[in-house]
């Protein structure tokens, strides 16, 4: 208890002085993160086609690094959802009209309308399915959300439309749905008007940087406590809390860690040297990962 209890104290007088070199450290450095930014394309439709029908004016798709996908779909003469309105996206998530629906290719649909009765709609998601010829609705569709206001918003994952990277799409609002049989007899609007858009989806990779690598004390001692902190670039761009992995051996032997912290963009870890490892060879590393990009300095030293 006493050693863990002089390992804890340690590091936090290390913390301590990690809040005051952080900035200097970190300040002649690259930045350690790259923020991700939306891939933002906006995709203008004609006006007016259908004055008895929702008109669609733009449709907004972005994505973000994790592979969700935000679809907007602009219907600034349509401020509420009625219950014989509907919205809907059909997808080609592979790019080949040959697959999915005979009449366009579509893989996949995303369908938002009135659930009768309640006044509150519903989104869902279908997949094409070749042998019964129609959108299957039991589909995987965990991270579908949707919401409307002038227009709808739909909100998934790209691991729920196959995983796809590229994908051609259609818009479609109409009304005069019969919400009870989904019989279609209305007006609609398609966008585009002819042909499909096309989207390509992108991520940005974050870049991660150490500003400084220590340990303390420089040279391991046996029976005393030591920590080796390795502090990133520019901490306050990190999206998540890195993972940290702390390794130690001596002789070949793994010593078992006593404390581990991430605190104001340092990574802290703590050991106590055995007094029997005197005059041996110490080997070491911090590892941290940030989304799937990593740093993980070492060192190596013999023990006094």
């Amino acid at each position: 208890m006493k050693r863990w209890m002089t390992v804890a104290v340690l590091v936090a007088a290390v913390s301590a002085f990690v809040v005051a070199l952080v900035g200097a450290a970190a300040t002649p450095g690259p930045a350690s993160v790259q923020a991700a930014t939306a891939n933002r394309v906006i995709y203008k439709d004609a006006t007016g086609e259908d004055p008895l029908s929702p008109d669609i004016t733009t449709v907004t798709v972005s994505n973000d690094d994790a592979g969700t996908i935000t679809f907007q779909i602009a219907l600034p003469g349509t401020p509420t959802l009625a219950a014989d309105h509907e919205v809907a996206l059909f997808l080609d998530a592979d790019k080949n009209s040959g697959t999915g629906a005979d009449a366009d290719g579509s893989d996949y649909v995303i369908d938002l309308r009135v659930v009768p009765g309640t006044g509150h709609f519903e989104v869902v998601l279908g997949r094409w399915d070749a042998n019964t010829l129609d959108f299957d609705f039991a589909t995987p569709q965990q991270t579908l959300r949707a919401s409307y206001s002038a227009g709808a918003t739909f909100v998934v994952n790209t691991s729920e439309l196959g995983g796809t990277t590229a994908f051609d799409f259609t818009a479609v609002a109409g009304t005069g749905i019969n919400a009870l049989t989904g019989e279609y007899y209305g007006h609609h609007d398609v966008a585009p008007n002819d042909g499909r858009w096309s989207y390509q989806l992108t991520a940005n990779r974050f870049v991660l940087s150490v500003a400084r690598f220590f340990t303390v004390p420089a040279q391991p001692r046996a029976g005393r406590p030591f920590l080796a902190t390795l502090v990133v670039a520019s901490p306050e761009a990190l999206p998540v809390t890195p993972q940290v992995t702390c390794k130690v051996t001596i002789a070949g032997k793994a010593l078992a860690l006593k404390s581990k912290a991430f605190v104001d963009g340092a990574a802290t870890c703590g050991w106590q040297v055995p007094k029997s490892a005197k005059g041996k060879l110490m080997n070491g590393s911090v590892t941290v990962v940030v989304q799937g990009v990593r740093v993980s300095p070492s060192f190596s030293a013999k023990v006094r």
